[in-house]
């Protein structure tokens, strides 16, 4: 009872134990991609040994772990967002404009990201919060988002998450 006078609660509680558990597992994951990257990069070894089908597989792999990076660091962007709009959220019953974005992007990357459990956690929280609404909005972002991205082996921008 004393938790939602005091700025906590169910909602807020749930939120920010699972993007704490989702930075803390996205530092594992990008580590351990970050490795892979190290080993796929050596491309340029491999075509000049005359390897060119290896290396086509490799630069394959080498595009797809890009990806994935990127999109681990859009979902933690969205985590982001959304923790610094939670106490506007918390006295809200609809769920803001400004979050809806972040919130169905995080909803439709459950189902894609197993390695990310507390994204299915986040889902329900959303869902039970603010009904079905969340489900049926922009759930296409992330998948946009990532088709838009012009592969230069760059981080992605700062500005291409909007909070």
């Amino acid at each position: 009872m004393f938790g939602n006078l005091l700025g906590g609660g169910k909602f807020s509680t749930k939120c920010k134990h699972a993007f704490k558990c989702i930075k803390s597992r996205t530092v594992l994951i990008k580590r351990k991609k970050q490795a892979m990257l190290k080993y796929l990069k050596k491309v340029a070894d491999l075509l000049s040994n005359g390897h060119d089908t290896n290396a086509f597989g490799r630069i394959d792999s080498l595009i797809v772990e890009i990806n994935h990076a990127f999109c681990y660091d859009m979902i933690e962007r969205y985590c982001e967002c959304i923790l610094l709009e939670l106490p506007s959220l918390q006295k809200q019953r609809e769920c803001p404009e400004e979050a809806m974005e972040a919130m169905s992007t995080l909803i439709f990357a459950a189902a894609r990201f197993p390695d990310l459990p507390e994204l299915c956690d986040l889902r329900c929280v959303f869902t039970e919060r603010y009904g079905s609404q969340m489900e049926s909005s922009k759930t296409e972002s992330l998948l946009r988002e990532c088709k838009e991205v012009i592969f230069h082996g760059e981080e992605a921008p700062a500005d291409a998450i909007h909070c």
